[in-house]
């Protein structure tokens, strides 16, 4: 099966690609955005490339073609039907693909979504479901259509996150995951068993971007729901404002939680630590200096 893949830098994108090389499948091209300069720049895009590797290197030092979908729309189709593949499967792209690249693979497109889907469409699900404190993670394989996030679901598997898990740790995590659905679905595709799975719109939910204001926390919350949205969410660069005996204070990392209601054993070891009271349990942080 001729396999165009399309992604970015990280390892929602890393892990999957990396297994299509090692498949029997044909990898004819990976499709990426040269420009992806133009997306670091901007504020609502939080990309982190893995100790320098990249889908580009990683296709290069394959000798896989790569294809810039940052050219335009007229050139991008031209380059993707002179490679003819059979499916084109998207990790962790920034940009909508239109109607003129989803209708040219024979099988059609399909995108790797770290969310269980309906729930949490949208650019950054992550992000969403770890502010909310969902226990309910997990990754979706779908077909791409005009609506984004919104095709039929053709594979799903929840993934635990450990407490303390970073936004790496836990892509990577949800990646092995997505990978190994990616290749059963391929086989299911190859011997015609695929079964999609229309999603609910009435389960839906989509989040855009998150604004400064959406880092915010509060000790209404758990402290693990804190901690952990803390932790896998620094590497935006934000600080988290939250409101601290009645003044407002800016929490720079989470050290530590307990479930516990008391604060026996629990203290701030100098003036940039502070232990907060939460509903439940208490969190020992960092203030931002």
């Amino acid at each position: 099966m001729n396999i165009l893949f399309i992604g970015s830098s990280g390892p929602l994108s890393l892990a999957p690609l990396q297994v299509l090389l090692d498949s029997e499948h044909d990898l004819v091209a990976v499709g990426l955005d040269a420009n992806r300069d133009s997306f670091l720049a901007d504020p609502r895009v939080s990309i982190i490339a893995a100790e320098n590797e990249t889908i580009d290197i990683l296709a290069r030092m394959t000798g896989t073609p790569v294809i810039n979908l940052y050219a335009p729309l007229p050139q991008c189709v031209r380059e993707i039907s002179r490679l003819r593949p059979d499916i084109v499967i998207v990790s962790c792209f920034e940009r909508v693909l239109p109607a003129e690249i989803l209708s040219l693979p024979k099988y059609g497109c399909f995108n790797l979504h770290p969310s269980l889907l309906p729930a949490y469409r949208g650019p950054v699900p992550l992000f969403w479901q770890l502010r909310d404190g969902s226990e309910n993670t997990g990754i979706s394989l779908h077909r791409m259509t005009s609506k984004i996030d919104a095709g039929p679901v053709v594979a799903q598997a929840p993934v635990t996150l450990p407490d303390g898990v970073s936004n790496v740790q836990a892509l990577s995590l949800l990646a092995q995951r997505g990978s190994e659905l990616l290749l059963r679905f391929l086989d299911q595709l190859e011997n015609g068993d695929v079964i999609e799975r229309i999603q609910d719109e009435r389960a839906a939910s989509y989040m855009g971007f998150p604004r400064d204001a959406d880092f915010r926390v509060s000790t209404d919350w758990p402290a693990r729901r804190i901690y952990n949205f803390i932790n896998a969410t620094g590497h935006w660069g934000k600080g988290y404002p939250c409101e601290l005996d009645g003044r407002q204070c800016m929490l720079a990392q989470a050290e530590s939680y307990t479930d516990s209601t008391t604060a026996s054993g629990t203290a701030a070891k100098d003036e940039n630590t502070v232990v907060l009271r939460c509903n439940p349990g208490i969190l020992v942080a960092r203030l931002a200096v």
